[in-house]
């Protein structure tokens, strides 16, 4: 029976992290040796706890002053 992990997904892992804490996606393509970003790509995977950070364009508007215009 073959085994989970191994250097794949520790390469996945690896792009995660980096991507999460910032660092831009053409430094992971460098770090990772891929000469197609699109091959980069495949290894980012975005993590549920990302996901709930994100806020929506929506959620920046400053609707404070519409409010007091309507009055």
């Amino acid at each position: 029976m073959p085994r989970k992990g191994g250097i794949h997904i520790l390469r996945h892992s690896f792009a995660t992290h980096l991507i999460e804490s910032g660092v831009e996606i053409t430094l992971v393509q460098r770090l990772l040796g891929h000469s197609n970003l699109l091959t980069t790509a495949r290894y980012l995977h975005v993590t549920a706890q990302r996901l709930s950070e994100v806020r929506s364009a929506l959620d920046l508007i400053n609707t404070q002053g519409l409010a007091d215009n309507a009055r």
